[in-house]
């Protein structure tokens, strides 16, 4: 464990503190409850952890987020009980996990988008939260869970309901718009947190408001001055994230502030993003653009057996690793012009596209408006007429679409349009037979997908390919953004 960066949360109480015994071989930092007993445990970099304390009152900040260690004190101050701690933390910008100890109760929630995960399982007999599910699976001896390894292979990050699965056996995934309660004698309960808000802003409201959500959540990325860096593709998300650094660098003038932009080269010759590319940065003189040559930008999938080991920088697998040299080519990069944390535009389309399966209601509601739209992603997706009309005729549930892609798991390949939840996926000719030559079985609907219908992810209808925007490194939210150490 050491070398990484991680943390995990301790009840307030004498549990507590034997499981701590066991964690502490492999923390390098520690940070106490009120009452002295032990609440942080792991590893981190300077700065990446803010505490505010006001009489027996902590919370706790950890990740990217402005707030000094005094502003959020007196954030503390106006605590009264574990249940106000959202009240206080409002207004704050970033991404990042939230913790409070109040009075020998522990609270803890990640970010709503799922950047910002938690986990926790039982260690010493009480509950343990912790940032990454493989430390506590290594302090507990879980062994992986095959079943949900084996529909990584299918799709990774897992469609909804089972993206909020945890791939270690007995180490659970906190719901991402839920918060987990501890109290003094270990036991533990989840909560929501955050509910997604009704669509009732009319796009004049919408629009200044979501401006000001990017530009703060940009401002914490660039608020610690220094030089930061970011993708420069061309593209809506990635350009928009640019402008606004270099605004925000000029606007508060932080110490040494310098922004490096990384672009790169389309083998299509199709592609026009480079000329996209090429205008906005005729817009930011100011920075330094960096278009790496063919030879320094890897394919994708390229060096696939570097990443084994502690090369692999995550807790479970995820659609990075195509992307795993040209992200180790990227922080070569931009770490040699001395950036301290990179942006990039993952998620974009998802949190501002639309995706296909939304025609299917939009078309009972609107179906004159729904018809253009209809014959539009018809002509450039190449869907067969025919199926395309099956497709939004289709009435069933969630529930029932993901049961009957179960039983149809062996199917051939569709090449249909994905109109009623998602595109189904399909097992690949590599997985037909076991070594033993026994012909591979069917996957059986888990507990989260059987018996009572899934909770849509949303008050939109639910897209196993869209729940959650996501990234090279899993899920992201508005200003996605990793460190670069």
């Amino acid at each position: 464990m050491s070398g990484d960066v991680w943390f995990t949360i301790l009840p307030d109480g004498e549990s507590g503190v034997a499981a701590a015994r066991l964690l502490r071989p492999w923390a390098t930092e520690t940070i106490a409850h009120h009452s002295g007993r032990p609440w942080l445990l792991g590893s981190w970099p300077d700065g990446l952890v803010t505490v505010g304390a006001a009489g027996a009152r902590r919370v706790a900040v950890i990740g990217r987020c402005p707030v000094t260690a005094e502003a959020l004190s007196a954030r503390a101050r106006r605590l009264r009980d574990i249940g106000d701690v959202e009240g206080i933390a409002h207004g704050l910008a970033g991404s990042f996990h939230l913790l409070a100890s109040v009075d020998g109760s522990v609270r803890a929630r990640g970010s709503a988008s799922g950047v910002r995960r938690l986990f926790h399982a039982r260690v010493g007999g009480v509950c343990v939260a912790a940032d990454r599910s493989d430390r506590l699976a290594a302090v507990t001896g879980a062994a992986p869970d095959e079943r949900l390894l084996a529909a990584h292979l299918l799709a990774s990050p897992l469609p909804y309901p089972l993206d909020d699965r945890c791939v270690w056996q007995g180490v659970e995934a906190v719901p991402t718009f839920d918060c987990l309660l501890i109290d003094a004698d270990g036991r533990a309960r989840t909560q929501r947190w955050w509910t997604p808000p009704e669509p009732q802003r009319a796009w004049r409201e919408g629009v200044p408001a979501v401006r000001a959500a990017l530009t703060a959540a940009v401002g914490s990325c660039t608020a610690d001055g220094g030089t930061v860096s970011a993708d420069l593709s061309g593209g809506l998300d990635s350009t928009s994230l640019c402008l606004l650094t270099a605004h925000e660098q000029e606007r508060t003038r932080p110490a040494g502030a310098k922004l490096v932009t990384l672009g790169w080269r389309s083998l299509d010759p199709e592609n026009d993003d480079a000329v996209w590319a090429a205008r906005a940065a005729a817009r930011l003189p100011d920075s330094e653009h960096v278009t790496p040559t063919r030879d320094q930008w890897p394919l994708w999938y390229s060096d696939l057996a570097a990443l084994t080991g502690d090369a692999v920088p995550t807790d479970e697998p995820g659609p990075w690793v195509r992307d795993g040299a040209r992200m180790a080519a990227l922080c070569r990069l931009m770490t040699g012009r001395g950036s301290r944390l990179h942006l990039m535009g993952g998620g974009g389309d998802e949190l501002f596209g639309t995706f296909p399966p939304y025609l299917h209601d939009y078309v009972r509601r609107h179906p004159l408006a729904a018809y253009a739209r209809i014959r539009t992603q018809r002509a450039s997706q190449h869907w067969p007429f025919g199926q395309l009309l099956r497709q939004l005729a289709d009435r069933r549930t969630f529930g029932q679409w993901l049961a009957a892609w179960a039983q149809g798991f062996t199917a051939a390949e569709p090449s249909s349009a994905a109109l009623v939840h998602g595109a189904p996926r399909r097992r690949g000719g590599w997985s037909c037979a076991c070594r033993r030559g026994r012909p591979a079985t069917r996957p059986r609907p888990c507990r989260a997908c059987s018996g009572k219908p899934p909770r849509p992810p949303s008050r939109s209808r639910p897209s196993a390919d869209s729940t959650r925007p996501s990234c090279a490194y899993g899920p992201v939210g508005v200003g996605c953004d990793y460190w670069i150490r």
